[in-house]
């Protein structure tokens, strides 16, 4: 009988892509290479070097959070798209370089073909946030507008 956890520890191998762990440890790369598509110190460049932290050692060797800032992350998804498919570079965005912007951009570098996506890192949560000088009667965002 398959156990909760064995079901849980194979729904996150296979979204890691980590379904042949006995060849994940023949195939150690050298060099690893996050690649970020906002500036350091971001919360994207925050995770993503901790995840690098996580898969060195592990994965690969080395792992080095490599951040190409610009274009609102699509520098980094175009680096991505431009490198060599070995396995030897991933890419750590919002999902919204492949789920937004083929529809709010008329020409993109990239296609949601060029990638493929396999996990999620890190969810975000975002808050609606007043100073002093709104009045105490303002309670909620339909009172606010």
């Amino acid at each position: 009988m398959t156990t909760r956890s064995q079901v849980m520890q194979g729904a996150a191998a296979s979204m890691l892509g980590l379904t042949h762990l006995p060849n994940f440890a023949q195939t150690r790369l050298e060099n690893l290479r996050i690649i970020v598509g906002f500036p350091l110190g971001g919360t994207t460049d925050a995770f993503a070097r901790r995840i690098a932290e996580k898969l060195r050692g592990t994965y690969a060797n080395n792992v080095i959070a490599d951040n190409k800032p610009g274009a609102g992350g699509q520098i980094g998804v175009t680096t991505l798209k431009s490198a060599a498919a070995d396995g030897a570079h991933i890419l750590y965005s919002p999902a919204s370089m492949l789920t937004i912007y083929p529809h709010s951009y008329s020409r993109l570098s990239y296609a949601q073909s060029d990638v493929a996506p396999i996990g999620i890192g890190h969810s975000t949560d975002h808050a609606f946030v007043v100073g002093p000088a709104v009045p105490d009667a303002i309670k909620n965002i339909l009172d606010f507008v």
